[in-house]
């Protein structure tokens, strides 16, 4: 139970509903290894947000603003403690000019990248808006720097459109760091969700802590700005997986939006049978490709998403190394990969 809690980002909230059953109906050894695991799971919380500022603050001196949007800040704004949710990767946006000084100033620092790239393969990361990977080997950590917050495939602009005007100050453990505004987050989160076909359970459950918690925004301008964004049906569909799934009450603005939008059932079914498969894992390619043009509306929306997605990844860069001058064969080689169903998912 607490492998498939885990794998699903679950673990500390099935804790929290197991420690009030009834004695008796949960196994005493089942509550003891989700017990210990919510006490790591808060050492390594506490252990990510002391990572973050760390971060955060050496980047700020070599000149470059990051912005945290999930992880321990998540926690706090979504749950209001930083132990209610399952830790993971540290996640900051910052501007892709400044990937190189990011770069140099975090190895400086003990990081290094989890795979080394050479210059024009970092030119490519940063136009197909995948993220760069680092990882402190010591401490566990593994730090992604973004400037979009999906890849060029399904952003529609949204990488482009980041309000870092009027970001919002929120507390983490006594921490102070300033992230994305909470209608763009929630964007956000539906976007990523929908670039992995939502295939944890806990991703929703962010989704659905994150509207609970903030019942005063202005939902018609929420939408409105995901709208703008391009991204209203990756909005809608997270808020009916938290209605149809987590029994979530919605604001009256994002009901009429899920009921006026016709493809958000046959959507929300192709996720409720990803999360149902016996065999869990990450969706195929061709499921996640077809799941990915179902949500892009338009066409020209549809044609960049294919163009995008030809674009070569780390993934591709790995498996097969070629020269810089064979690198155009990395196009044809994906798309065999992407055909054949071997096209690597990018978290």
């Amino acid at each position: 139970m607490l492998d498939s809690a885990r794998r699903h980002g679950v673990a500390p909230l099935v804790y929290r509903e197991l420690r009030i059953a009834p004695d008796g109906l949960v196994p005493a050894d089942a509550l003891a290894a989700f017990h210990q695991y919510n006490i790591e799971n808060t050492r390594r919380c506490l252990l990510l947000t002391g990572w973050l500022r760390r971060v955060v603050d050496r980047l700020q001196r070599a000149g470059v603003q990051a912005v945290p949007y999930k992880g321990p800040v998540l926690a706090a704004l979504a749950y209001g403690a930083l132990g209610a949710r399952q830790a993971g990767d540290l996640d900051l946006l910052i501007d892709p000019g400044n990937l190189a000084a990011a770069r140099d100033a975090l190895e400086a620092d003990g990081f290094r990248p989890q795979v080394p790239l050479k210059g024009w393969q970092e030119r490519q990361l940063v136009r197909s808006a995948h993220p760069y990977g680092l990882v402190r080997d010591g401490a566990g950590v593994v730090l992604e720097l973004h400037w979009s917050v999906s890849p060029r495939s399904l952003s529609s602009g949204l990488g482009t459109a980041l309000p870092r005007e009027r970001l919002e100050e929120v507390t983490v453990a006594g921490t102070r760091f300033l992230t994305l505004p909470v209608d763009v987050l929630l964007v956000v989160l539906c976007v990523h969700g929908a670039k992995h076909v939502w295939e944890r359970l806990g991703w929703i459950v962010d989704v659905a802590e994150l509207i609970a918690g903030h019942p005063t925004l202005d939902w018609a301008s929420v939408l409105a700005r995901a709208e703008e964004l391009g991204h209203r049906r990756e909005l809608l569909l997270g808020s009916l997986l938290t209605r149809d799934l987590l029994k979530t009450g919605l604001p009256e603005p994002l009901t009429a939006g899920i009921s006026a939008d016709p493809k958000l059932p046959a959507l929300a079914r192709a996720v409720s049978t990803q999360l149902g498969l016996v065999t869990h894992g990450p969706p195929g390619i061709a499921r996640t490709a077809r799941f990915h043009l179902e949500i892009r509306g338009s066409w020209r929306d549809r044609l960049a998403y294919v163009r995008y997605a030809l674009m070569p990844t780390v993934a591709d860069w790995t498996s097969v190394r070629l020269p810089r001058w064979l690198a155009p064969l990395h196009y044809p080689l994906r798309a065999a990969r992407l055909l054949r169903g071997g096209g690597a998912h990018h978290h």
